[in-house]
């Protein structure tokens, strides 16, 4: 994380099918997933427009995602949703939605900061959803998260469909 931080990627951007990245992302977060004990609820969209990107970058971001996911919904019953939707006519909305514990809203205000993090001492970087904000962002994307402590958070990547 700290070399991403330090050193972003030089890949070239590309016609990417979300639905595609978010599929691999859950595949390299599989160990992750067994090991939270949750389950992966898939809800992709279909005719999802091809976004302009770095497929590289946006696993990353969704590995991230997931994965915070997976280590919030840590227990039995524990639930990681993953969705794409078509918003309007030109933005693709990706959520990664946890029943986990939640955010406090003293904490949710900082989350993007670097180096902050609401994990334990030692379990973390905090440099996850800096680098997540920085890619989506890169992607002339915008990144929101919506939670309540004892319910769980929603993350809403939206990005925009290619030109054509």
């Amino acid at each position: 994380n700290l070399l991403t931080y330090a050193r972003p990627s030089k890949e070239e951007a590309q016609p990417t099918r979300l639905n595609d990245v978010l599929q691999e992302a859950v595949g390299f977060c599989e160990h992750i997933v067994r090991e939270a004990g949750v389950s992966v609820e898939l809800d992709y969209g279909e005719n999802i427009p091809e976004v302009n990107a770095v497929p590289g970058q946006l696993h990353q971001v969704f590995v991230n995602l997931i994965t915070n996911a997976c280590n919030a919904a840590r227990d039995e019953g524990g639930r990681v949703r993953l969705s794409t939707r078509l918003h309007g006519h030109d933005r693709v909305h990706v959520e990664v939605e946890d029943n986990g514990v939640g955010i406090a809203p003293a904490e949710l205000s900082r989350v993007f900061e670097p180096f902050f993090s609401t994990r334990r001492k030692g379990t973390g970087t905090g440099l996850g959803l800096s680098i997540v904000k920085n890619i989506v962002e890169e992607h002339r994307g915008t990144i929101e998260i919506d939670s309540e402590v004892g319910r769980g958070t929603t993350v809403v990547v939206a990005l925009p469909c290619l030109d054509e």
